[in-house]
């Protein structure tokens, strides 16, 4: 049995492969200086890059919610008014202490 601790806990942030598609629209989107992208820009990204799969907008925020939770991502308290869905949306970025990940 291993009790190795630190491959435990490197083995719980590493990302699964369905976040590891989230979080590289994300990466993309910061080494690009997009920005902060909402989860619906996440998903059309997504569809543009694995078309023709279909997301579902709550599978993307499943996913976003996952790395929150591991740190790998953040909210911004901000939103942005989409006047087609006149609907706000918050916005998610990757935080600076994890500029690593886009290196």
């Amino acid at each position: 049995m291993n009790t190795d601790t630190s491959t435990m806990a490197e083995q719980l942030a590493k990302p699964s492969r369905s976040q590891q598609m989230v979080l590289d629209v994300l990466i993309a989107a910061h080494n690009n200086r997009t920005g902060a992208l909402t989860a619906g820009d996440i998903r059309e990204r997504l569809e543009r890059i694995h078309a023709p799969r279909r997301f579902d907008k709550g599978w993307v925020t499943g996913r976003l919610d996952e790395l929150r939770d591991k740190g790998a991502v953040e909210q911004s308290e901000e939103t942005r008014f989409n006047p087609l869905t006149r609907k706000s949306s918050h916005l998610w970025f990757i935080p600076a202490q994890q500029s690593r990940l886009c290196a």
